[in-house]
């Protein structure tokens, strides 16, 4: 039933936390486990008692939580591809990418206030005068958007950003390469090169947001964002756990009571048997799929045949 890749995040509420364990290729919850306080040493403890259970992982995807890095989970899992969520990567880039804009944006000059009054000559039409800053700020959400998202709109806005400021250019091109850089159609040693040339490129480095950027994927901090391209089937976020945990806050929202550690144990345990009754629906046995069953003797009562 289990595939091999897990995803693994924590929710946190009044009472405590719990620890989610899912496998993103199956669909499933694999387990969880509620605690007062989560630490490392109560991650490691539940994550042991999977491993005793029989439960072999071979990929694993998580935040960068200090919970599980350093090698927590290759101490439960000997060999296990650690996998960091690309997500909160991107998240944290996006901000930077807005502050570097909004720097930009602020070395350009004011626009102009007019004159009161009519126009010098009448009957002559007011010129329509481009706002640079205010356009800037309108339209700072493109330097965050994915190249193959951009509409014709957008590259044409894009398009006077850049004739305004070559900087903003420079904050453009670095979304494109960063985003090839995290593609899923990458390989490990093309995303290296990749990095290495970003590194290399003087440009970034003229902006302090975007050095932020370039710090957070030097040397070896890029290989966990890039260990699902060596294993087929691991998820590169941690997107699967977080639709569970939403879930989760559903069912609290729905049920108020399920605020104490023990009735969110119960609760856990129901979605649990919901799964294994959807799981049994969806993988019915073979005499069910449509193999015919065996033929019982008519003459033979039936209490008897049972």
């Amino acid at each position: 039933m289990a595939s091999g890749i897990v995803d693994i995040d924590e929710v946190y509420d009044s009472a405590g936390g719990m620890i989610l364990v899912t496998d993103p290729v199956t669909d499933i919850i694999l387990d969880f486990h509620l605690a007062e306080h989560i630490d490392e040493g109560v991650v490691t403890a539940f994550l042991q008692s999977l491993c005793g259970g029989g439960l072999p992982v071979r990929g694993a995807s998580t935040d960068r939580s200090n919970l599980y890095s350093g090698g927590k989970l290759a101490a439960v899992w000997e060999g296990v591809v650690h996998q960091h969520c690309v997500f909160h990567l991107l998240q944290e880039s996006n901000r930077d990418l807005v502050r570097a804009a909004a720097a930009v944006r602020k070395t350009i000059k004011k626009l102009r206030a007019r004159r009161r009054g009519r126009p010098c000559k009448r009957g002559r039409p007011r010129t329509q005068r481009l706002d640079k800053r205010t356009f800037v700020h309108q339209h700072r959400f493109l330097f965050t958007r994915r190249p193959d998202n951009l509409s014709d709109d957008d590259r044409q806005h894009l398009a006077t950003m850049t004739e305004i400021s070559p900087d903003l250019a420079v904050i453009r091109r670095f979304t494109d390469q960063l985003h090839a850089l995290l593609s899923p159609q990458q390989t490990p040693a093309a995303a290296r090169q990749l990095r290495d040339r970003m590194m290399a490129t003087p440009e970034y480095h003229a902006h302090p947001h975007l050095l932020r950027i370039l710090r957070r994927l030097h040397g070896d901090k890029l290989e966990p964002f890039i260990a699902y391209l060596s294993l087929p089937g691991l998820e590169r976020t941690t997107n699967h756990v977080e639709r569970k945990n939403r879930r989760f806050r559903l069912l609290q929202k729905t049920r108020y009571k399920r605020r104490k550690l023990s009735s969110i144990a119960n609760a856990m345990k129901l979605e649990l048997m919901h799964q294994k009754h959807r799981w049994e629906q969806a993988h019915p046995p073979a005499h069910q799929a449509g193999e015919p069953q065996p033929q019982r003797d008519p003459h033979v009562p039936s209490s008897i045949a049972a």
